[in-house]
């Protein structure tokens, strides 16, 4: 498998931006569900007081978005080694290194790392730990991308979404409808493996409050 970190600017720019949306979608799902990490109605992480704003969330700092990575990919992927260190002595020195929301700077620095990350499962590793089949089309690998999103999900929220409970059918929805649209655009199983890989882990390590 080539391991080069992207084969060129505009595959990254898509895969990103697949990425970003999915995010925001699984994260309101998630949020529509009444997720007690992610509920409506949850007080106002931060907050006006007349000595200035009070945080009462954090933000991942530069050791636990590589954690945050690390675990959604049940450590299949190592920081020290592949894409995924390359990336990180990268933008390491960009990562947020306060928890503070109103302070941290540099969360615009993950997505590449996740998709460093993501891009050092190899095709045999796709086959072995999740199930796909990168010499088969996207179509055929439906059910094995959609449950390795929901595995992924399910490592970073302990299960939440794991088959039987409310938020599996509005997980596997969001990456039934991800995986339509690698299908519409005529992207590659690989490719199709990484947007749902950094849709999942973008969301997992996007998560505040703890």
């Amino acid at each position: 498998m080539n391991q080069k970190l992207a084969k060129n600017t505009g595959e990254y720019m898509k895969l990103n931006k697949i990425g970003i949306i999915a995010m925001i979608t699984m994260t309101e799902a998630l949020v529509g569900s009444g997720c007690s990490l992610l509920s409506k109605n949850a007080q106002n992480p931060v907050q006006n007081s007349g000595t200035g704003p009070t945080v009462s969330t954090s933000v991942p700092s530069m050791a636990a978005v590589v954690g945050r990575i690390q675990k959604g990919l049940g450590g299949n992927v190592s920081s020290s080694a592949g894409n995924f260190a390359k990336v990180l002595a990268q933008v390491q020195t960009n990562l947020p290194s306060v928890t503070d929301p109103t302070k941290a700077t540099g969360l615009d620095q993950i997505p590449v790392l996740i998709y460093g990350a993501c891009s050092d499962v190899s095709t045999s590793l796709m086959n072995s730990a999740y199930k796909v089949n990168s010499g088969t089309s996207v179509a055929a690998n439906m059910a094995p991308l959609v449950a390795a999103g929901v595995t992924m999900v399910n490592l970073h929220v302990a299960n939440l979404a794991a088959a039987g409970t409310p938020l599996n059918a509005q997980v596997s929805s969001i990456f039934t409808n991800l995986v339509n649209s690698d299908i519409g655009s005529g992207a590659t199983t690989a490719q199709a493996f990484y947007s749902v890989c950094m849709a999942a882990n973008s969301f997992g390590v996007g998560m505040t409050g703890f």
